[in-house]
Formats: structure tokens, sequence, C-alpha cells
């Protein structure tokens, strides 16, 4: 029996099954040959035949690319629009593919204090080094501005006023043009009920401010030298 090789050539059965039993009897034969298939669009999909059949299509612009792989659909926090990596803090929705049904993109009630105002843009993303570098890990293919119909759900938050130090919130407070504090930076001993306190809010209206903080938002625990936000247009 013989079996078609690379340009035409013909190849002996029994020389090709030295190659792959190993994978073979890993993955079985049905999930080999599909593997190999995706392998093979992947390479080969510029080529009409193939990119019809394995629905891979990729453009020059995409490097590499192909509408049949998941992307990735996230909300970063902050950064910069231009950026071409999404690989700082951001919520994660679930993958989608090109041209399948995709659930309703939901966000937990939870999410923000109950306001995802805070969140500026929708960024769909690769979730391989595509250019071949390990700078960039969730790599921007197309990104939306979002705009939203609701104004921040706490606007008492944009008039804080600064209490001055006390005990348990003696950290350095940054104001804008107008006097308004838009920062502080803890400082030893400091606690957040105090801190709270001192700008006249609840420690949730600074959960609320800060819904990017590393680790958890809600963590009541603070760290020294950490920098929480005051600013409501900043969050």
């Amino acid at each position: 029996m013989q079996q078609t090789g690379p340009a035409g050539s013909r190849v002996a059965v029994q020389d090709v099954a030295k190659v792959v039993p190993y994978v073979g009897v890993l993955i079985g034969a049905t999930t080999n040959s599909a593997i190999l298939g995706a392998v093979a669009a992947k390479r080969y999909c510029q080529t009409r035949l193939l990119c019809e059949k394995y629905g891979c299509c990729c453009r020059p612009h995409s490097r590499g690319w192909c509408t049949s792989e998941p992307l990735g659909v996230r909300s970063p926090f902050g950064g910069s629009e231009a950026d071409p990596c999404v690989d700082g803090a951001a919520f994660a929705f679930a993958d989608i593919v090109a041209g399948k049904p995709t659930d309703p993109l939901i966000l937990p009630l939870s999410f923000g204090r109950g306001d995802p105002t805070f969140i500026s843009e929708i960024a769909l993303t690769t979730s391989t080094q595509a250019d071949g570098s390990g700078d960039c890990i969730n790599q921007v293919v197309a990104r939306a501005p979002l705009v939203w119909t609701f104004g921040p759900l706490r606007p008492y938050l944009d008039t804080l006023v600064d209490g001055g130090t006390r005990s348990g919130a003696g950290g350095e407070v940054v104001i804008d043009a107008t006097g308004r504090p838009v920062a502080y930076t803890i400082a030893p001993k400091d606690l957040l009920p105090e801190v709270a306190g001192r700008f006249g809010i609840t420690p949730d209206d600074a959960f609320y401010l800060n819904p990017a903080r590393s680790g958890s938002p809600e963590d009541p625990m603070l760290s020294v030298n950490e920098v929480l936000n005051l600013n409501l247009r900043a969050r």
C-alpha cells in the first residue's frame, strides 16, 4: 500500500508509521488528524483551497492570525489606547471565534461596585505571541471605544475635600489645579477607614474609586506607597 507524499512522491505507509506512533498512542488518530489539519491550515492558509477547507483566511497585516482561531475579548483598565498589547490589568470575557454564535458579554453585578463606566474600550486579542517576541502575550487585533449612556453612579465623589492628616491617615495628597484631592499615597500604619474618613467618604467609596487596584479592589489591607485614586474622572 502506498501513500502520496510531498511533491507527489510515493511513500510507503510502513515508513510513515515509524514517525507517528507515539503521537497516535497519546492523543488518538482522530485528534491527531485534527491537529495536523490545523497546522497545515495555518501554514498554508494563503492558498484558496486550504483556506476554504479549513476556514482559515489569514490577511497579510494580521501577522499570521487566522479567523478560525479564538480571540480574547478584554476590557483594559487604563493604559494607552495605542498600546499594541493588553497584558496589564483587564477584565476578560469569554473567547470568541469569527462566524460562530457568541453568548452575550455579561459583566458581574459587583464589577466596579456596580458601575462599569470606568471601562473605556473593548479589545480583541490573540492569545499567542504572534510577532515572535516575548514582549506581548495578548496582542490587540482590533479595539473599539465605549460610549456610556449614563454617567458615574456616585457623582458626589467629584467634590472631595481633604480633612487633613490624622492617626491612620498620614500619607501625602496630590491636588489638582482647583485644589481638589485627586490621589493619596499610603503611609506606614495607615488604615482604610481612617484614610477614607479623611476625605469624607466610606471604604466602599474608596473601592469604587479604585476598581483596578492590584490584587483585589475590595482588599481592606493597604500597602505602603500604594497610590489610591481620588479622582472620579480617573477611576
